[in-house]
């Protein structure tokens, strides 16, 4: 990803074009360089202003410029956040047994499932908020939280857990995961108006066919606009609005594997041009 060392491939790139080699970059977070006026990114939307249009040198951002025009200023080209398209096909692995434990916990009730890294950026406190405020959401819902939690979420953890909720707090396994995603209703993607950008979890939910929760406003919910995925779009830190939502059934998901198809083959066409290398076909 650029983020992690925009000068030195700048530097790498533009070396690697005097001796006629191709360089590119993929571009994680494109939102905060256009639109930020923070110094950082100021200087890194001017340096990628500069560059870009050189022939050898390719920006590609992780989100489509429909998101937002503006990402076309910095950047030649865009794909499909790869964890939108990336999962091998499923296959029979056997259950963790976590599964079983969440089906034992809800007693039949939908699941909101919070996965990953769990603190106030992520939406983790937003989240025990509305189990904490709202009993008829817990009557309603089962809430899972399986992730880390940040040292500032410990006591919105604590709360969280004596009302109910489901909290592992620990790395989860990939196994795990899948366990989660398969038995979840609904995957929870409001995040801080702070953290506006791609998210795996939403790329993993849209390729498993489970509607989200998103945040009204974010990148996630307009890119799910396109993708034509079911969410629920709430206002950041509206406790009453994500209760009023979730006083319904979930909305339910198409099977998503043609649409995954397509966004892989695009991805793939654009990162070949870029590279100048060919794509098989069995890879698209």
């Amino acid at each position: 990803m650029l983020e992690e060392h925009t000068l030195g491939f700048l530097l790498v790139g533009v070396l690697r074009a005097l001796l006629g080699k191709r360089s590119c970059a993929l571009l994680f977070r494109p939102g905060e360089v256009v639109r930020s006026s923070a110094p950082k990114h100021v200087l890194k939307r001017i340096l990628l202003r500069a560059i870009r249009g050189l022939p050898l040198i390719t920006i590609i951002t992780i989100m489509p410029f429909e998101l937002d025009p503006a990402f076309s200023a910095i950047a030649d080209d865009w794909i499909h956040d790869p964890q939108l398209w990336d999962l091998a096909p499923s296959s029979d692995d056997a259950a963790t047994g976590l599964a079983d434990d969440i089906r034992a916990a809800s007693g039949g009730r939908p699941v909101m499932v919070a996965l990953g890294a769990q603190s106030r950026d992520k939406g983790f406190d937003f989240l025990s908020d509305v189990w904490d405020r709202h009993p008829a959401a817990r009557e309603r819902w089962l809430f899972v939280a399986a992730g880390k939690i940040s040292g500032a979420s410990r006591e919105k953890a604590r709360r969280f857990a004596e009302q109910g909720g489901v909290l592992i707090d620990r790395f989860v396994s990939d196994a795990e995961l899948k366990d989660l995603y398969n038995e979840a209703s609904m995957v929870w993607g409001c995040y801080a108006p702070e953290y506006d950008q791609a998210s795996g979890i939403f790329g993993r939910a849209v390729q498993l066919g489970k509607p989200v929760m998103v945040r009204d406003g974010a990148y996630v919910q307009r890119l799910a606009q396109i993708l034509d995925h079911p969410t629920l779009a709430a206002p950041w830190d509206d406790t009453e609005a994500v209760a009023r939502l979730l006083s319904t059934p979930p909305p339910a998901v198409e099977a998503p594997s043609a649409k995954v198809r397509a966004m892989r083959r695009r991805s793939a066409e654009v990162l070949s041009r870029a590279l100048g290398v060919p794509m098989a076909e069995s890879t698209l």
